[in-house]
């Protein structure tokens, strides 16, 4: 049984952006949502893939899941090259938006472990 939702979209980002997000109240973009114009997110099946395909130089990860209808009118469902159609956002984040927070740490193989750390979501 997977530990991502249904109904939720995900966000993938480096333990720094959190804390930014903490302490502004919006996530912040990375240098790929700056270039595309909106915030790259994953459905409950693809964060892993993501994680994996993206951010192989991270140790530690935080995926923050935001509600599909909190988002709504802003979110799209788009191709991503050959990999398929992924959600983006095209509009700003909040973090009280938040309804599910995970760590996602890398072990030593290399392999991507997920934390339900709901507290703070």
């Amino acid at each position: 049984m997977s530990v991502f939702r249904k109904g939720l979209v995900y966000r993938l980002m480096p333990t720094r952006h959190w804390d930014i997000a903490l302490a502004s109240g919006f996530l912040p973009y990375n240098a790929d949502d700056e270039r595309d114009g909106f915030f790259h997110l994953s459905g409950p099946d693809q964060v892993m893939g993501t994680a994996a395909r993206f951010y192989a130089d991270c140790d530690e990860l935080v995926c923050a899941g935001f509600a599909e209808k909190t988002l709504a009118d802003d979110l799209k469902w788009e191709g991503a090259s050959d990999h398929g159609v992924f959600p983006h956002y095209y509009g700003f984040v909040r973090t009280e938006w938040v309804q599910h927070k995970l760590a996602v740490n890398k072990q030593p193989s290399g392999q991507f472990d997920v934390v339900d750390n709901a507290e703070g979501a």
